[in-house]
């Protein structure tokens, strides 16, 4: 039988708080060692990037090389 919980405290699967999105998303320009600051593929830590972007109404300019990837957020324009 199904058992109603008081309280539960669920793990962040979705990356949110994996990565510090919040500070990464600043306007400066970031450059993160694949192993050392995120723990998926090089293309993974893009999508993610841009996912993040997307919610966040930002865009984001992104270079990869090897082992690590350049990117900067930046404000995207509003059409009028």
């Amino acid at each position: 039988m199904a058992k109603k919980l008081k309280d539960f405290t669920f793990s962040d699967r979705s990356g949110n708080r994996r990565y510090p999105w919040e500070e990464w998303s600043n306007g400066e320009v970031w450059r993160v060692e694949e192993g050392k600051d995120f723990v998926v593929r090089s293309s993974s830590f893009v999508q993610a990037a841009y996912q993040y972007a997307r919610r966040c109404g930002k865009k984001v300019r992104v270079q990869q090389g090897g082992d690590h990837v350049v990117f900067q957020f930046y404000e995207s324009e509003v059409q009028k």
